[in-house]
């Protein structure tokens, strides 16, 4: 008895959250002022954290994550709500931002490194402690994985949401977070006994 209780509670709580989530979708179609905000304030600083992960650039990050936004307010008439975060879609229109920024970055790399004669290059990795050991380790990692655990550990999604935004199926998201930490571990034991 106390099983179905318990289970007819998450059902309700999930029909609830089901019902915000899709008011606040149509509140966003609608251009409602205060909809924006909720999602600006809900997803603006995890968009940063996981471009800031995805580009290395913190004021380039800014920057993409108010372009989704941007794209997300042109975009939102073609959003169908179907059960999932509004979060989801958000982090795959930022999946799509970042490689188009680092195509281009990556073409302009050559025009850039000739264009700066007096180029210092940056701290390395090694002498900016903790950050730099896991940035160390992040690196170790492919690029669907590092996406994963940015995804899963610094933007706090879902494997669900994480699924969505990278198009694959949780099971997928499971093994690549299970390859990817077990990858960063190794990385930060064989960094842990060189220091």
């Amino acid at each position: 008895m106390v099983i179905e209780g318990t289970a007819d509670i998450h059902a309700n709580a999930q029909a609830s959250s089901d019902s915000d989530e899709s008011a606040l979708v149509r509140d966003a179609k609608a251009l409602d002022e205060g909809a924006w905000e909720e999602i600006f304030n809900g997803y603006y600083a995890r968009l940063c954290t996981f471009l800031r992960y995805r580009v290395g650039d913190a004021s380039a990050a800014e920057d993409l994550a108010s372009q989704v936004l941007v794209e997300a307010v042109a975009g939102i008439d073609r959003y169908t709500y179907r059960g999932l975060p509004l979060g989801a879609w958000l982090f795959r229109i930022a999946r799509n931002v970042s490689s188009d920024y680092l195509r281009r970055e990556k073409r302009n790399a050559k025009a850039v490194a000739e264009a700066s004669a007096e180029f210092e290059p940056p701290q390395p990795y090694e002498s900016r402690g903790d950050d730099g050991q896991l940035m160390l380790a992040l690196d170790q990692l492919t690029s669907e994985q590092r996406q994963v655990v940015v995804l899963r550990f610094f933007s706090e999604l879902s494997t669900a949401d994480t699924a969505s935004a990278m198009g694959k199926s949780e099971g997928s998201i499971k093994a690549l977070q299970h390859r990817a930490l077990a990858r960063m571990r190794k990385a930060l034991i064989a960094g842990g006994s060189s220091a």
